[in-house]
């Protein structure tokens, strides 16, 4: 009698935790299935675009692709028994959505962007490291001027022996003229003689001067850490006019880089009209979205860095070129200045305004003598030396050099920042993080040619044959015609 009463609870309980069971395994099965489907679905990204732009976007989904998909994740097994009742689906982000495509951007470079700004930055801090620090620079620059300074004391004194040597010829040709005639005058002999002896007595002084002057010289060039003296802060060795007409020599090269780096003909053709080329009304503000813009650097660097590293990556013609294409790449430059047409030769002008600065700048504080002392003419020496450094600077960027100082000089004696390189692509990298977010998005937006969706959402309703009658535990509705049904919804995105 006891087993005739246990003997029913036990099979109705395992009844129940069977059902339970699969019901359980069901609706997992169903969420796995979804997710397979949907990363099956977000999987079939167009892969040129991710090639070009480095964005993963999906331009055609179909439904009856979705279905096929979910009904093969959920096809394997005969227990359950799944049958698939609906389906429904929609995109749910779309890369046209400038804050989606800043997403995708984002995760796009958080791995490259650190490494090339790690690169750049280790390359740029190798000429501190070269230098040791700023200081020891100054120190080597003084070094250098001091050892210049000592070479012209040695030219100017083996001038000098030279000259004394003829003097000493002279005096003795004029002591044997004096002793061949029949009437010598001794006492004019003996004051050439003594004439003579103070010559040589000179020339011997001027010797050990430089004796001691070039020991000097080895001593202050072992304590800067060169060889030699560079020929380039060798002052009596430049010729402005050579100067000009050595550097006037590359132009035809940086002429034929510049068009090679950024374009210069058909520059009109495939960019966007983001707005006219004439002054607009609001200039008035761009001091203050220049401010906001770094008030956004110092708060969210990071993401300004990135958008910055993005362009360079994808929008670039120094890191991206592409054959074919009608127009050259001069995406980043338009990115940064936001001209309709020939960004490049905007870019290049503000290139050249900042580096006509930045040399101003070096030459009013490090220009040593004959510079001019006083504050006006020494104002006007630097913003006219600086500007010409400036204008030399931007062929220097894109033409044979490639590289130029954050400060340049010529000479670079006084130049404590004269092995901190920094080139083109460094102006470009600091040119964009000094663009507004919504303004470097929305360039950003029109020059990338691409739609579709970079999410979805599916949900779908499947049923499964139930193997015992349901009891009151189970949900009204849930059991219909003998079958069991599920109601699953899932979101996904890149």
């Amino acid at each position: 009698m006891l087993l005739l009463l246990i003997l029913p609870v036990l099979l109705l309980g395992a009844m129940v935790m069977t059902e339970a069971a699969r019901w359980r395994v069901g609706q997992m099965w169903l969420q796995q299935a979804l997710e397979s489907t949907a990363r099956s679905v977000l999987g079939a990204y167009d892969r040129q675009v991710f090639s070009d732009y480095g964005l993963m976007v999906v331009s055609d989904v179909r439904e009856d692709d979705i279905e096929q998909l979910l009904m093969a994740n959920l096809d394997g097994s005969d227990l359950l028994d799944l049958r698939v009742e609906s389906i429904w689906w929609e995109p749910v982000q779309s890369i046209e959505e400038e804050q989606v495509m800043l997403q995708q951007i984002l995760e796009t470079v958080k791995y490259a962007g650190p490494v090339n700004l790690t690169r750049s930055l280790s390359r740029v801090f190798k000429g501190f490291q070269s230098a040791r620090d700023l200081s020891d620079a100054g120190q080597k620059a003084v070094l250098l001027d001091q050892a210049n300074r000592n070479m012209g004391e040695i030219e100017n004194n083996n001038r000098k022996i030279r000259e004394t040597q003829e003097d000493i010829r002279s005096i003795n040709r004029q002591i044997r003229e004096e002793r061949n005639r029949p009437e010598s005058d001794d006492a004019r002999i003996e004051r050439l003689q003594r004439r003579a002896a103070r010559r040589r007595q000179t020339m011997n002084d001027l010797y050990d001067r430089n004796r001691d002057l070039v020991l000097e010289v080895d001593r202050l060039l072992g304590r800067a850490g060169e060889p030699s003296l560079p020929a380039e802060d060798r002052l009596e060795g430049i010729d402005p006019l050579d100067w000009i007409r050595e550097r006037m020599v590359h132009t035809v090269e940086a002429r034929q880089r510049l068009e090679e780096k950024t374009g210069l003909t058909g520059l009109e053709e495939g960019l966007p009209r983001e707005r006219p080329d004439t002054l607009p009304a609001d200039a008035g503000r761009e001091a203050f979205r220049l401010m906001d813009q770094l008030r956004r650097v110092i708060l969210e660097g990071r993401n300004e860095m990135y958008l910055g590293e993005y362009v360079l990556m994808h929008l670039s013609n120094l890191n991206n070129p592409r054959e074919g294409r009608p127009l050259k790449r001069t995406e980043a430059e338009y990115v940064i200045t936001g001209a309709s047409s020939h960004p490049q030769i905007v870019f290049l002008l503000q290139l050249a305004g900042v580096r006509t600065a930045l040399n101003t700048v070096g030459y009013f504080a490090f220009s040593p003598p004959p510079a001019p002392v006083g504050p006006v003419s020494r104002v006007v020496f630097s913003l006219l030396m600086g500007a010409w450094e400036g204008v030399m600077d931007v062929f220097r960027l894109v033409g044979a050099e490639n590289r130029v100082p954050v400060v340049n000089m010529t000479p670079s004696v006084r130049n404590p920042l004269r092995n901190v390189q920094v080139d083109y692509e460094d102006h470009l990298r600091v040119g964009l993080l000094l663009v507004d977010r919504n303004d470097k998005l929305h360039r950003i937006r029109s020059l990338v040619p691409v739609s579709g969706t970079t999410g979805i959402r599916v949900e779908a309703e499947v049923s499964m044959a139930v193997l015992f009658e349901p009891g009151p535990w189970m949900p009204e509705g849930v059991v219909r015609d003998g079958r069991v049904y599920f109601r699953k919804e899932l979101a996904m995105c890149y």
